[in-house]
């Protein structure tokens, strides 16, 4: 964990925040994530598509996917082998007890991505691990990703139902004079932004064991989206000059999944790592990290009486300009968007 400073800047936010990613090993655990996003890929479409086509169809859920592909990775390879699994899957036939056995396969390989995603999470808020790895911690945090798989389910929904209250929007903004297709981009990165905004949220907010405040968690979810957002365009750049596709041939889809989910689970991270270093040095979790520590009497070491540390009567920290925070956010994270794409890029040539 780094050390505090007494006047902390937006560039010590960013130096903490790098130092901790690296300290951290938060590369090593990204490649971890998107190892375990290709075995649990299948399974976890699966189970969302089969919730979401309760309401609405399979069918329509499976064009909402691949055309979720389609727009955000910017990959016909991609998509295609999406399709082909949710395609083998609907026209599959077994007896029932190769049906049960495929159903705890679903369960535990769609929930290893959600739990390696805790795992890594706690490890970044520094919560102890001593109390965990009994039957009960697995089997409650198999439950907790089993949830988090559901509520993927009523993700796909929402952004279905989202999308044809923007069908019936572009009806009548096409009659105005600017028409839709000059809205279409703005309207279809606000929609992403605020999509993903919502799920960085949600995720560390209540995915790690460690009790994190709202505020704290709404400045790293809106950093991370806004990286995230402007990063797909410059990973789909990447994809469409580099030749990772032709290079692994029948492999390439999967190859460039792989790196599209690498990066992803960079950029989650890095949030991550930024979320709690600013609740520990601007947000709620300031005060908590001046707490004095006391050494007990002597006398009362004697009688085994132990009294907690007090805290440290500091002043309040006065509230930055929001102007002045926004942009130094701005600039932090710009800086950060340049660093991780270029090393991104830089990869391929490293290894050749």
């Amino acid at each position: 964990m780094t050390e505090k400073s007494e006047n902390p800047s937006p560039w010590y936010l960013l130096k903490a925040t790098f130092t901790e990613w690296t300290e951290d090993n938060a590369a090593h655990h990204a490649a971890a994530l998107a190892f375990y996003t290709l075995f649990s890929l299948a399974p976890l479409l699966v189970i969302a598509v089969a919730i979401a086509g309760l309401f609405v169809g399979q069918e329509a859920i499976q064009d909402q996917v691949i055309g979720w592909v389609q727009q955000y990775i910017r990959s016909q390879e991609v998509a295609e082998l999406l399709r082909n699994i949710l395609d083998n899957v609907s026209t599959l036939r077994q007896s029932i007890f190769a049906t049960v056995l495929s159903l705890f396969g679903l369960f535990f390989g769609a929930t290893a991505i959600f739990s390696e995603l805790r795992t890594t999470l706690n490890f970044i808020w520094d919560v102890p691990g001593e109390n965990q790895g009994g039957v009960g911690d697995f089997i409650r945090n198999r439950l907790l990703a089993l949830v988090m798989v559901l509520g993927s389910g009523l993700v796909l929904l929402s952004s279905l139902l989202l999308n044809v209250i923007l069908s019936v929007a572009a009806d009548w903004i096409r009659l105005l004079p600017f028409g839709w297709d000059s809205l279409n981009p703005l309207v279809s990165f606000l929609f992403f932004f605020i999509l993903t905004t919502l799920i960085f949220a949600l995720i560390y907010r209540f995915v790690p064991e460690r009790s994190i405040a709202w505020d704290d968690v709404w400045i790293g979810a809106l950093a991370t989206a806004l990286l995230f957002s402007i990063g797909r365009y410059l990973i789909s750049l990447y994809m469409g000059y580099s030749t990772v596709a032709s290079t692994y041939g029948a492999a390439g889809s999967l190859a460039i999944l792989l790196v599209w989910t690498y990066y992803s689970a960079q950029v989650f991270f890095l949030g991550a790592e930024f979320t709690q270093v600013y609740a520990r040095t601007y947000g709620t979790r300031w005060v908590e990290h001046e707490l004095l520590d006391e050494e007990p009497d002597e006398g009362d070491a004697i009688r085994g009486k132990m009294e907690k540390p007090t805290p440290r009567k500091t002043p309040v920290r006065p509230r930055r300009s929001l102007v002045r925070s926004t942009a130094d956010l701005a600039v932090a994270f710009g800086v950060i968007s340049v660093v991780s794409v270029v090393s991104l890029l830089r990869e391929p040539f490293r290894r050749s």
